[in-house]
């Protein structure tokens, strides 16, 4: 079920499908049984990118964090980095990175107009 889906009627194709044998457009969107584009199924049993990447959240999801965080309230998500935002537990009781204020310069504005604030990559203002 991990491929792109060619729409039957040649009127598109989504991103992961190899072109249609007439060239139909391609559209910016991952195969998916439970969508419609323009009125049109997105996929099928054995086109739907979006359930393979359902399936592999936890896993890629591991890959910058060393592991799945699971929560059950944003205080167990803080990690004491004020250059990357304030962490939240998600509904799905993992928890979920803040954005990256690295340069927008919150959390590190010192009221002097005439200094810039930035964070540093390893959290310090």
């Amino acid at each position: 079920f991990n491929f792109g889906y060619q729409h039957p009627s040649g009127a598109f194709r989504t991103v992961m499908s190899y072109n249609c044998p007439d060239k139909c457009a391609r559209i910016p969107y991952f195969s998916n049984v439970e969508k419609e584009y323009e009125g049109m199924e997105m996929g099928n049993g054995g086109a739907d990118n979006a359930k393979a990447i359902k399936l592999m959240w936890d896993v890629v999801a591991s890959y910058r964090t060393g592991g799945v965080i699971r929560c059950s309230s944003d205080d167990e998500c803080v990690d004491e980095n004020v250059c990357d935002g304030a962490e939240t537990c998600s509904a799905e009781g993992t928890c979920v990175s803040g954005y990256d204020l690295t340069s927008v310069g919150e959390k590190c504005d010192d009221g002097d107009a005439c200094t810039v604030n930035l964070c540093s990559g390893d959290g310090v203002c």
